[in-house]
């Protein structure tokens, strides 16, 4: 693995937590349609589907609180490493890449510089980044 993608194991690790609070968001959805549905139906309706509904969310829930653990992990390592560099334009350009997950447009903006000169000093900060 290159530096490039250990710094960015990060901001995929959140990413995938993003994906997670969605589907769960997603499933509250149903789950809230399903209940107002079964309520209107005379003697209650059947609770199989929403059970299972349900049963996913808590499964996702677990798997939530994993990807976090997980997250934080990265992170602090991402940034062990980031801040072993020495200069601090290189360190403040990666922290906000990788930690802070910002576009390349927004880095340059707030390194207050033209998005080539951005490009070149990620370069030169990614020959000094050393993956033990």
């Amino acid at each position: 693995m290159d530096a490039k993608e250990y710094l960015g194991q990060y901001q995929l690790a959140e990413a995938e937590i993003e994906a997670c609070y969605e589907q769960i968001a997603a499933l509250r959805d149903e789950a809230t349609r399903m209940s107002a549905e079964l309520s209107d139906m005379p003697g209650g309706g059947e609770c199989r589907d929403l059970d299972d509904i349900v049963a996913e969310m808590v499964d996702l829930r677990a798997e939530l609180i994993e990807r976090i653990r997980r997250a934080n992990q990265l992170r602090k390592e991402v940034c062990d490493l980031i801040y072993s560099l020495e200069d601090e334009r290189l360190v403040r350009l990666l922290h906000l890449r990788y930690v802070d997950c910002l576009k390349w447009e927004d880095v340059a903006e707030r390194i207050g510089t033209d998005l080539r000169y951005v490009y070149r000093l990620h370069g030169r900060a990614l020959q000094k980044v050393t993956i033990t």
